[in-house]
């Protein structure tokens, strides 16, 4: 559920990772010791993306939410790296 809790929390819905799970620290330290590929990453961000086509999400909310999961994966890659 921390994916679902986390796409509900980013997306504008309640906080339900953080209360469940923590916030930006956690995250972090989450991602610390997987070591994370840049073909992994990319494929996750493709994942998310089809996600939005397969529900017919808005061109607006998808360009937007590639901004964010396209960043986001960069940073959780980059600390992948540091802690592995």
């Amino acid at each position: 559920m921390s994916v679902a809790h986390w796409l509900i929390e980013v997306t504008g819905g309640p906080r339900l990772h953080t209360a469940s799970r923590g916030g930006f620290g956690t995250m972090v330290r989450a991602h610390g010791a997987l070591g994370i590929t840049e073909a992994q990453r990319a494929r996750w961000v493709s994942h998310m993306l089809e996600a939005c086509e397969a529900t017919r999400m808005s061109r607006d909310f998808v360009a937007a939410f590639e901004r964010y999961v396209t960043g986001g994966s960069h940073l959780a890659m980059r600390q992948s790296q540091v802690a592995s």
